[in-house]
């Protein structure tokens, strides 16, 4: 017995799951903007508390995941994805550097924060079309 399925039936199936896709992408790129991350109001690395420090990485890394996740499901969320991975990189390693004992500036350089601003400004880019 042949079973012949429908080139519009096919069709439709295809752009549903793209559609269902790309749905779950925009929603895990919507978790990864919206995660809720610690009060950091006049941050500096090399004050802050070290549970502060773990809670921004924490956040970071998350998000980052969330990130992942998305970029996975749907390519137009990989600038989004680098970008928090990058965030996340730079969280830990600040908070590896303190806790250490190091100091921050000795250990990133302003090419390092240029890097790190970069990525932020295209995260907060990257999740305009997501949370409004």
């Amino acid at each position: 017995m042949r079973v012949t399925i429908p080139l519009i039936g096919l069709m439709v199936a295809v752009l549903a799951g793209c559609s269902s896709s790309a749905d779950e992408a925009r929603e895990q790129a919507r978790l990864a903007c919206t995660y809720p991350a610690p009060e950091a109001p006049n941050y500096d690395a090399q004050r802050a508390d070290l549970a502060l420090l773990q809670e921004l990485a924490a956040t970071a890394e998350a998000r980052a995941e969330l990130a992942a996740n998305a970029a996975s499901l749907d390519e137009r969320w990989a600038v989004l994805s680098e970008a928090s991975n990058l965030l996340a990189a730079a969280a830990s390693r600040i908070l590896e550097i303190r806790a250490d004992g190091g100091v921050v500036a000795d250990e990133m350089t302003p090419e390092v924060w240029d890097q790190i601003k970069y990525a932020s400004d295209a995260f907060v880019v990257e999740c305009r079309p997501v949370i409004g």
